[in-house]
């Protein structure tokens, strides 16, 4: 006799003592053969069974639709993800990618997404699920970058409005995050480090050299002999001074960028460490403004005084270089720098306001020169001969100085140099130098 049991799938399940018939054949290679159909039109490359949802075809032609109705009417991957849902939890996505841009894509939609990545994940890379562009995250916090995923591996992650985030994240990485917006936030953890923009960020790295540019790409220079990316840093589980076991990253951070628009911008920069927030750069950096001392250029130190007699002293808001000609001096010269050196990296304009400046000098000159050690003077002219960049003037007003191919530590210098046989006082009066 036929057999008298049935698979799920309707083949003949034979037991003892069944006779089959040439109708059990022909039955059983059609409903092999119906499937067959189903996997060539509708997965022919095979999406759901390297998504690991070998199960769920199965279940969609053997339960969810023996009859092939959802075939016939185009509906096959609504079909896939309620049988995935009810079985795995996830939905499943075709990834892609072009450019720098990865996208997922699923007729349904759903949340609990898993995909089999079709390409590397890469620096600058961004997402865009179903046609909307989504930040992405680890579980942590902590921005995803290059070598988070490779080709032929299956990612899972979890959609919340426009944002992703991945499995992953933590364990061996550096314990610190990255965050941006315009609002500094209000209970971060350790070693959050918080850029004031309103770009959206979409990765960043840790370099000495300039890296790629992608828009929303965050760079932190590190003063480094050599390139260094995050996956090579490791954390300490012991900072000397700290709470014992206490994971913290020293970094010596020169300055932060974000790219935008096809251009590299300063931002300021905060860093959460042992409960307070410290500034590790900045869009414009504050050499001298206002107030009874000079901050971030060290001391002023007198660099030549020649047959003046000549002071430099801060005083009513402003830097005062003054000299005058001594009696039977041909000509003289005054000039000051800081102490301490400036890193001009990653800035390109100085602005100097000029408060003020009397006499009638061969000029006035502010800008940066290259050391201090071989700090030394023109032989006629009376002037610093190792400007890097300095603008003469004759009058008060706002100066700027284009210092945008100026990287490296170099030292702020303001001097003045008088006429042959003139007598009266000489000054100038400088009120504020800044970075931008």
């Amino acid at each position: 006799m036929s057999s008298s049991a049935k698979l799920p799938s309707g083949l003949n399940n034979w037991e003892d003592g069944d006779k089959p018939e040439r109708m059990d054949f022909v039955t059983d290679n059609e409903i092999l053969d119906q499937n067959v159909l189903w996997k060539d039109d509708y997965d022919a490359v095979g999406v759901v069974a390297q998504s690991g949802g070998i199960e769920a075809y199965a279940m969609y032609r053997d339960t969810y639709d023996p009859a092939g109705s959802v075939a016939a009417a185009g509906g096959i991957m609504d079909a896939i993800q309620s049988a995935v849902s009810g079985n795995e939890g996830y939905s499943l996505y075709l990834h892609s990618k072009s450019g720098n841009v990865h996208t997922l894509t699923n007729s349904a939609g759903g949340s609990v997404i898993r995909f089999v990545a079709t390409a590397d994940f890469e620096d600058g890379d961004i997402f865009v699920v179903n046609g909307t562009a989504c930040a992405a995250n680890t579980i942590d916090g902590t921005l995803i970058e290059g070598g988070f995923f490779v080709t032929g591996t299956v990612v899972s992650c979890f959609l919340n409005g426009a944002q992703l985030n991945f499995r992953g994240g933590g364990g061996s990485r550096l314990n610190y995050s990255v965050v941006g917006g315009t609002s500094q936030p209000a209970a971060p953890k350790e070693n959050t480090i918080w850029i004031n923009t309103a770009v959206t960020i979409s990765g960043y790295i840790f370099q000495p050299a300039q890296p790629t540019a992608h828009q929303g790409r965050v760079w932190i220079q590190i003063n480094f002999s050599a390139p260094v990316v995050t996956s090579n840093l490791i954390k300490s589980p012991l900072i000397l001074g700290t709470t014992l076991g206490r994971e913290m990253i020293r970094l010596p951070i020169l300055g932060i960028q974000i790219y935008n628009n096809s251009t590299w911008v300063n931002v300021n920069a905060h860093m959460y460490e042992n409960g307070v927030w410290t500034q590790v750069s900045s869009s414009a950096l504050t050499i001298y403004n206002g107030g009874a001392s000079v901050s971030n250029m060290g001391t002023l130190t007198s660099a030549y005084a020649r047959g003046l007699n000549a002071t430099t002293s801060i005083s009513g808001g402003v830097i005062k270089q003054q000299a005058q000609r001594q009696t039977g001096i041909t000509n003289g010269a005054k000039g000051d720098y800081g102490s301490t050196p400036v890193n001009l990296t990653n800035f390109t304009t100085l602005t100097v306001n000029v408060a003020a400046v009397a006499g009638s000098p061969y000029s006035y000159q502010v800008g940066f020169i290259s050391n201090t050690t071989n700090a030394t003077w023109a032989i006629y002219y009376w002037n610093f001969s190792n400007w890097v960049a300095q603008t003469t003037y004759t009058a008060a007003g706002v100066k700027t100085i284009d210092i945008s191919a100026l990287t490296g530590n170099y030292y702020f210098a303001m001097s003045m140099t008088t006429k042959d046989g003139y007598d009266a006082l000489t000054y100038q009066n400088i009120s504020s130098i800044i970075l931008s």
